[in-house]
Parts: C-alpha cells; sequence; structure tokens
C-alpha cells in the first residue's frame, strides 16, 4: 500500500512564506494506491489532487508465490555466512592519513593550503 499525503495552496495559511514557493502537485499530491506483492497496482493510484479511498481484494497466493521469489526472513537469512556488528567506537569523518589524527575544519583547511602549496613548487 502506498499512502500519499495531499497538501493544496488552500490548506496552507496566508501567513507561511513560502506557501507560493511550494509545488502542490509534485511534493503532496496523492498518488495513494495499493499494490500486489509483486509492484502491479490493484488500486489506485490516485490522480494529483484527487481524493478518495481505496479497496482491494488482495490473492493470498499471490503474496505466497512472492515470499518465495525472495524469501529474506527464511533460507536467505544465513548466520553461518552473514553477520550484522555495530561498531560503537567514535569515529572521526576527516582523518589525515599521515598521522592517523582526526582532521577539524580548521587543520583540514590548513591541509588543504599545505597540498596546493606542496602542488605548486
Amino acid at each position: 500500500m502506498v499512502s500519499g499525503g495531499l497538501l493544496r495552496e488552500s490548506d496552507v495559511p496566508e501567513d507561511v512564506l513560502l506557501r507560493k514557493a511550494i509545488n502542490y502537485e509534485q511534493t503532496a499530491g496523492g498518488g495513494t494506491g495499493i499494490s500486489d506483492p509483486f509492484g502491479r497496482y490493484v488500486a489506485g493510484p490516485l490522480k494529483p489532487g484527487e481524493e478518495g479511498i481505496l479497496y482491494a481484494d488482495l490473492d493470498r497466493g499471490r503474496c505466497l508465490m512472492a515470499k518465495a521469489a525472495l524469501d529474506i526472513a527464511g533460507h536467505y537469512a544465513r548466520p553461518d555466512v552473514f553477520t550484522f556488528a555495530v561498531n560503537r567506537k567514535p569515529r572521526h569523518a576527516a582523518v589525515d592519513s599521515a598521522s592517523g589524527l582526526p582532521l577539524t575544519a580548521r587543520n583540514m583547511a590548513e591541509a588543504v593550503a599545505e597540498s596546493e602549496q606542496e602542488k605548486a613548487v
């Protein structure tokens, strides 16, 4: 199921600064729909700006077929092969490759300046 929000310019208060700048059809134009397990629409999608409630009958057999095609919780979940680990050690976004020290905005600018000086020589 895809549930799209619907927002019209008339829904936004007059005093909101960017009221006229928003592309309402693109950002909140609706588009609600119901799809089968293979991604094909069985109801909808609603057209941009269209309000409505969608209903659909789903074939459980197609759900089982989709699950058999990609059973991510079954035989693909291989704890003997794959592991998931979280590294909780603090890390720095940028590290000087020569010293291994973390780069701050200040010493990053200095490193860039040094690199440019070396290229000029």
